[in-house]
């Protein structure tokens, strides 16, 4: 997969653990869909907010990428909270469930997620203009992106 020579940098760590982590990850993903090279997206909508879709080992790479000072460098949205922020006692969410998405929200925030909870992001502070790039993974989203505005994300 060709890679420019500012992500070859990123790649051998010249902008520091939490990029060349994100950077190794970017590249596997490319060369598992057979891709030719990356292109830039100019915003990402996550699932990943909600522990049931995130699970352990998600809920980890947050937290680790997090604490290596990793930050979203474009606008990046997030999808509704996986339990009831306020009581999730009173909810009936085991503590365990509850204890993983505390984690996971502590971690997104710290990297500077712009904490909308929503799965229409194109509301608000995630916009897309015709012919943008978007890393999104909201299915309905995706879909709405895709075919209403025209710009483009392949989940």
């Amino acid at each position: 997969m060709y890679l420019t020579d500012q992500e070859k940098a990123i790649l051998e760590g010249a902008e520091g653990e939490a990029p060349k982590l994100a950077m190794e990850i970017m590249k596997k993903v490319g060369e598992i869909n057979e891709a030719e090279r990356l292109i830039p997206v100019q915003s990402v909508h996550l699932v990943l907010h909600a522990y049931k879709s995130a699970f352990d080992a998600g809920v980890d790479a947050a937290v680790k990428t997090a604490e290596m000072g990793g930050k979203f460098i474009v606008p990046t949205t997030i999808d509704p909270y996986g339990m009831d922020a306020e009581d999730w006692r009173g909810a009936r969410t085991p503590e365990s469930y509850a204890k993983q998405q505390i984690r996971l929200d502590e971690a997104v925030m710290k990297m500077g997620v712009i904490p909308v909870w929503t799965c229409t992001p194109y509301y608000g502070f995630n916009a897309p203009r015709f012919g943008d790039n978007l890393a999104w993974s909201e299915s309905s989203a995706v879909a709405y992106a895709n075919t209403v505005i025209g710009a483009r994300t392949n989940r």
